[in-house]
């Protein structure tokens, strides 16, 4: 049947769901919303594994670089689409999810929040005070890279380790609840809560090795997006 002969119908269209009303135009439905929240979670994930490889050592002398920039840019970018990707996982899934994935979602979500803002502060804030502030630059360059600094930098150690923590174990919950949830498929949801758990390991290895932790998160990031895109509706229900 063509789609012009039907007045209330839904249509797949280059992997976005349409419904065309009876006035003859179309109406972005939830599945829409659904599939570019998959799609962002796949974008995202292979950004999130080409950040660990182009990521420049947190020195003083690469704030302001090109690359520097690019970096903080593409993670700026790539929380934003974590956020909004698993704001989509989770309205699929409100009621199977529970208490344990409203409290996922809000560690998890809340921690890529905090992720896209230092990312704003690396890109747009630190290049500009690097020469009037070098020791404060070079102390927040070095937060996340575990570097020893004594610098006075305020409450922002606080803040990384909070969030540490909402990656954590706001990540295994979410994944759990997922997975227990039974709406998408066990395999992904899982490795996205181990993949939120293996990084405590992170901090005994050295920098920049402790980077391939964020590897398994990479991938179920990918395959959590592939789930929501791709996976039939039967699929999804086990």
């Amino acid at each position: 049947m063509n789609y012009n002969d039907c007045k209330s119908c839904t249509f797949f269209k280059g992997g976005i769901f349409m419904k065309r009303e009876e006035q003859g135009s179309f109406k972005i439905t939830n599945d829409t919303m659904y599939h570019l929240s998959g799609f962002l979670l796949m974008i995202s994930g292979a950004i999130y594994m080409i950040v660990q490889l182009i990521h420049p050592d947190g020195q003083l002398e690469n704030a302001g670089t090109r690359m520097w920039f690019t970096v903080a840019l593409l993670s700026m970018v790539m929380s934003l689409f974590i956020f909004i990707g698993l704001v989509g996982i989770y309205v699929r899934q409100v009621k199977e999810s529970g208490v344990l994935g409203l409290l996922g979602i809000l560690l998890t979500g809340l921690f890529w929040l905090l992720s896209m803002t230092f990312a704003f502060i690396e890109a747009f804030v630190l290049p500009l005070i690097a020469s009037s502030s070098p020791e404060f630059v070079s102390g927040m360059m070095g937060l996340f890279d575990a570097t020893p600094d004594e610098t006075n930098l305020g409450v922002f150690p606080f803040i990384v380790g909070i969030a540490g923590f909402l990656y954590v174990f706001g990540g295994f919950a979410f994944g759990f609840a997922t997975a227990r949830a039974r709406v998408f498929p066990k395999a992904p949801a899982m490795t996205f809560a181990f993949a939120a758990l293996f990084t405590v390991f992170a901090s005994f290895v050295p920098y920049p090795v402790n980077r391939i932790f964020a590897v398994p998160m990479a991938f179920a990031l990918c395959w959590l997006g592939w789930a929501q895109v791709f996976m039939k509706p039967e699929q999804k229900k086990n």
